[in-house]
Formats: C-alpha cells, sequence, structure tokens
C-alpha cells in the first residue's frame, strides 16, 4: 500500500496536470462573468445577454480616426460615400 504522503503527491501531480490542461484547452470568453455569485450579486447581478449587450453598444459607440481630415475629405469628394 502506498504511504498517505505518496498519495498526495501522487494526487496533487494530477490536480497540476489538469489545471493546467483546462488553462491550454478551454476558452473562457472574457464577456463572461467568472466571479463568485456574492460578487456577481454586489456588482449588478447581469446576465449573459445584459452583458453582450453592453459590450455591443460600447462596440458600436467606438469610432477611432484612421484617417485624417483632408485625407477623410479628398475620399469623401472623390466618392459618393452615403453614410
Amino acid at each position: 500500500m502506498l504511504s498517505k504522503s505518496l498519495n498526495k503527491n501522487i494526487f496533487n501531480h494530477f490536480l497540476k496536470l489538469i489545471l493546467l490542461s483546462m488553462e491550454r484547452d478551454y476558452f473562457y470568453p472574457s464577456i463572461a462573468d467568472r466571479e463568485e455569485p456574492t460578487v456577481w450579486q454586489e456588482q449588478g447581478a447581469l446576465d449573459h445577454l445584459s452583458r453582450a449587450k453592453t459590450k455591443a453598444k460600447e462596440l458600436l459607440n467606438h469610432h477611432p480616426d484612421y484617417l485624417s481630415d483632408e485625407v477623410d475629405a479628398s475620399i469623401r469628394k472623390k466618392y459618393p460615400i452615403l453614410l
């Protein structure tokens, strides 16, 4: 029979391997809430649909300026852009 110390070492080894494989193999979406239930409730208890809607609004309201005003004006002058 294996000693308790050896059993514990084997268990810890396999537990580490399982955790490493979970970190490597599983995808955890950034939109997902992985907080404890009490923290989740303190933060407003938003469900996945509410968080997704909030994220979509943030993305749709983001308007980066990739072109200078002069370049943008010259493109719009040359091509009929209807925005």
